[in-house]
């Protein structure tokens, strides 16, 4: 680790060539300068490694893998960083310039600060809005905020010390809620989060016919699930069995079984009444029916 170097940014790439340029210029753009760039192309079989060959800046590194997914390539990142934060930023996301300026003062707090932000969500066709709607509160326990309400810490906006995350690490066996799975264990091993007032970065979250035909792994969540439930509150586990776990039996088409899983948690108050509505929707639509429909929600306003 390197004493003058502050933050270690960790890109993520695979088959994103159209994208990681203008995803690396948001870093290189950054007003604070103090950071070096690794980029971890996880088995791309496109021109990802030219696109980087045409970066004319020392401080970006390149490390090539076999591919093994986002969560082994951000680790690969975690345990080569030099920096004394390390920040994650997706190849299709980019940060805004005052992402790492605005971590720095809190970051330098304590040992085990963690800061995250805001972040706009870009759906495409001008369709744009910012989540989460509000930072976790004091003493609010991290699954309570994560699942059972609207909380998300988005990966491309959390910032972490580099120890805490050698210790906490991406789990490399889950294809779903990485972010979910990150943010908890790091709490749980220590970490403090606080939410910064200005959004750090855009999120490209625009719907795709690959994330239309992707079927969800609920009995995989439910593993999951019981592998961390020491780190969860009793209704923080019900709440994500009703909700992510309900929705993926859904898509699969088990709908009774989905909805006998949301309305358990629903009896047992894991949700306030509108969140209950909002995931009885999600659960008892199709996963295209309730995009299209909270889209045209969000152009008048109301938060998907």
């Amino acid at each position: 680790m390197k004493n003058d170097l502050f933050f270690s940014v960790v890109i993520p790439a695979f088959n994103r060539a159209h994208s990681l340029k203008r995803c690396i210029e948001s870093v290189l753009n950054q007003t604070e300068q103090r950071f070096e760039i690794i980029v971890v192309d996880d088995g791309s079989t496109d021109n990802t490694k030219a696109v980087i060959d045409t970066i004319a800046d020392s401080r970006v590194r390149y490390i090539y893998k076999v591919n093994g997914g986002g969560s082994k390539a951000r680790n690969t990142g975690i345990d080569i960083a030099e920096g004394q934060f390390i920040a994650f930023l997706d190849s299709d996301d980019i940060f805004l310039p005052h992402h790492l300026a605005n971590a720095l003062p809190a970051l330098v707090q304590g040992d085990n600060v963690c800061t995250f932000t805001q972040v706009i969500v870009d759906r495409g066709e001008e369709l744009n809005f910012i989540k989460p709607h509000r930072p976790i509160k004091e003493h609010e326990h991290i699954s309570e905020y994560l699942m059972r309400d609207r909380g998300f810490v988005q990966t491309s906006t959390l910032v972490v010390p580099r120890e805490l995350a050698l210790k906490s690490k991406y789990d490399e066996v889950i294809t779903f809620g990485q972010d979910t799975d990150f943010a908890i264990k790091l709490v749980f091993n220590g970490g403090v989060l606080r939410m910064l007032s200005e959004p750090g970065a855009i999120w490209d979250d625009k719907w795709s016919a690959n994330r239309l035909s992707s079927k969800s792994n609920p009995q995989q969540r439910l593993e999951w699930l019981r592998r961390i439930k020491p780190m969860l509150t009793d209704k923080a586990y019900l709440a994500d069995t009703g909700w992510p776990v309900a929705k993926g039996f859904a898509q699969n088409g088990q709908r009774t079984r989905a909805l006998n899983l949301f309305f358990k948690a629903l009896v047992r108050g894991c949700y306030r009444p509108k969140m209950a509505i909002v995931i009885f929707l999600q659960v008892a639509l199709s996963k295209s029916a309730y995009r299209k429909m909270s889209d045209v929600l969000a152009k008048f306003g109301v938060q998907p």
